[in-house]
């Protein structure tokens, strides 16, 4: 038996059975409102992980230790069974045992990124127990929900030493005598814990689960390239990239909790390749219960409700430093689009209904508008507001071949939009992005020099001649147009005072002979084989726009009478 921690604790005891009266009732409310403040009674899994990394360290990989017992060591009968929590901290310290029985105390203030509401969080712990049992550095003791009359802040010495880690390794282990109600609740949450938890941590690096002795492992490592992160599932993983940015604080803040620091920190992560959550990903050094609508994590040390869950959308502080948040967001977004194209466009706000964040996302999207990001088929940056897009997809296979590599420096070229960000339309329209209108099309098209170098490649002509009924052009427009190929292999315009062409189906070959062999080498006719290979709709369009005739003796007669 450790005689000086005893000592110690007896004293504390002594000290604390001897608040009574209007002291002790109002100390025994405050201390209560763990048991209801929290929206989540699991919150206090995380209140666990942000009081871990808060501890002090002699090991390069901070690690907590979460298991779940189905039976009680300290109880058989206890039907919730118990969880086992261990922690490789320094373990317990006489002022950490002190501010454990305090509230309003804390060994942690007055230091940026440690967030707490002056020894509540600890007390959490009571909302899913009736007993606590604490091991670290020679204490060993247990907190009880049920004693009077302020409650669980009196300690009580642990013969038995039931937290004391198994893992000799780890210097301090916490027992939760559980209630029985809520231990499907905690088994379904550390079923479903998310590796994100561990992103914004200062210490933490590793975090143990076991249920029925199946262990999941997350891990949080540095990368080799700077500002990555790799958060791992076992052996699942994926990275994050980091932007953490250093912010002087320049007004006054009469929040005390914030109102010492002179610099804080912002701290931005993307996940690459992107994902697709609706979990919460607004942090203070841990998740709030917030999802902003971005695609991409928020940490930074906004002051929040005292569940620890919301942030105090109308504090002051919090306020200044959305609007930070919003400034340093277009910057960095616009940095990851340039650097992870084209995923990195997953990360421009989409029109999310989430209305708390509606105004920062508003803000991030106003100022990217103002940056190069939209790429084009030409692989420039250009601002949103002057890049076209088209809206038929295949229309970029056009400019993507060496054929037509020249035809990009048409001189009635516009700038259009790279065909990779065909899956982000709505984000496109949301910064400005046009399509490209007939007028346009038309006037990119009417350029000879890069038609002759298109047309060269039939299977080009196909999907032009497939745009061109998408865009639902004017035939005049068409018309005069050289786009017609004929038997001889050249192409030809249509309109007034041109010849007329005719097309020389299989089943027409036999009128062929009909026809003396003078008149017929008057005659026009289109390239068959190459018409035969066109679809349906495309024949009839351009039988229409240049008035391609079928072969007979009526149409041929009535070319007679005009020669």
């Amino acid at each position: 038996m450790a005689n000086e921690q005893l000592d110690h604790l007896q004293k504390l005891a002594t000290s604390l059975q001897g608040i009574g009266g209007r002291s002790a009732k109002i100390l025994h409310n405050a201390i209560k409102l763990s048991d209801y403040q929290y929206t989540s009674k699991m919150r206090f899994l995380m209140e666990i992980l942000q009081n871990c990394d808060d501890n002090f360290y002699e090991s390069d990989h901070p690690t907590v230790l979460f298991e779940l017992l189905d039976n009680d060591p300290t109880n058989v009968n206890n039907p919730g069974g118990a969880l086992r929590v261990e922690n490789n901290e320094i373990g317990f310290s006489v002022a950490d045992v002190e501010s454990m029985m305090s509230v309003g105390e804390s060994t942690k203030q007055g230091r940026e990124g440690v967030i707490g509401h002056k020894g509540i969080g600890l007390k959490s712990l009571f909302s899913v127990a009736d007993r606590v049992y604490f091991s670290s550095n020679g204490y060993q003791f247990y907190l009880s929900s049920n004693s009077e009359p302020v409650g669980f802040l009196i300690p009580t010495w642990d013969e038995n030493n039931f937290a004391k880690p198994k893992d000799p390794t780890n210097n301090t282990g916490i027992l939760l005598s559980l209630k029985p109600e809520f231990r499907n609740d905690i088994q379904e949450v550390l079923n479903t814990f998310q590796a994100e938890a561990l992103l914004f941590l200062n210490k933490i690096r590793v975090l143990r689960i076991t249920i029925r002795d199946e262990t999941t492992v997350f891990k949080c490592e540095n990368q080799n390239s700077p500002g990555f992160r790799r958060l791992f599932c076992d052996e699942q993983y994926f990275d994050c990239y980091i932007e953490r940015i250093k912010l002087n604080i320049q007004s006054k803040y009469t929040n005390p909790e914030i109102s010492h620091l002179k610099t804080t920190h912002l701290t931005l992560a993307f996940p690459l390749p992107p994902i697709s959550t609706k979990l919460p990903n607004v942090f203070v050094y841990l998740p709030t219960l917030h999802n902003s609508g971005l695609n991409f994590f928020v940490n930074a040390d906004f002051v929040l409700t005292m569940t620890r869950e919301y942030i105090q959308m109308g504090e002051a502080w919090n306020q200044w430093l959305m609007k930070c948040v919003g400034e340093h967001c277009i910057d960095a977004i616009a940095r990851v689009v340039t650097n992870h194209y084209p995923e990195g466009y997953c990360f421009v706000p989409d029109f999310s209904t989430e209305p708390v964040f509606k105004e920062l996302r508003t803000q991030i999207l106003t100022g990217l508008k103002n940056k190069n990001i939209v790429k084009t088929i030409e692989d420039h940056w250009v601002l949103p507001a002057n890049a076209y897009r088209c809206p038929k997809d295949h229309w970029f296979e056009l400019f993507i071949g060496g054929q037509v590599a020249a035809g990009r420096n048409s001189k009635n070229a516009v700038p259009l939009v790279d065909s990779r960000l065909d899956n982000f339309s709505p984000t496109l329209r949301a910064l400005g992005v046009k399509n490209l209108s007939s007028e346009q099309f038309v006037q990119w098209i009417s350029d000879l020099e890069w038609l002759a170098k298109l047309v060269e490649n039939k299977e080009q002509l196909k999907k032009l001649y497939e745009i061109i009924q998408h865009f639902e052009v004017h035939d005049e427009q068409i018309r005069e147009l050289p786009l017609l190929l004929t038997s001889s292999g050249s192409f030809v315009s249509g309109g007034k005072n041109k010849p007329t062409y005719y097309l020389l189906a299989e089943d027409a070959r036999s009128t062929l002979s009909w026809i003396p062999q003078d008149l017929q080498q008057k005659l026009n006719f289109c390239d068959a084989v190459f018409y035969s290979t066109l679809p349906s709709s495309v024949q009839s369009w351009l039988m229409r726009v240049y008035s391609i005739k079928q072969l007979n003796i009526s149409n041929v007669l009535k070319e007679v009478a005009n020669l």
